[in-house]
């Protein structure tokens, strides 16, 4: 199968995964401080998250 995305849908791609990386990070950061509760799993897992998404956004608006 060979599916063509425009120009447009690729950065709207980009958009919405960049706001996913941004939740993920937020979550990482707000949550902790909120609930006064920490962990080192949350805290790396969320920020893993936070840079796949990221990651996944530049490499979707490069193409």
């Amino acid at each position: 199968m060979n599916l063509r995305l425009s120009r447009l849908q690729l950065e709207k791609i980009s958009d919405i995964t960049i706001s996913m990386g941004q939740i993920f990070f937020a979550s990482v950061l707000v949550d902790p401080l909120v609930s006064g509760k920490s962990s080192f799993v949350g805290v790396f897992g969320g920020l893993v998250m936070a840079l796949l998404s990221w990651i996944i956004s530049v490499l979707v608006i490069k193409k």
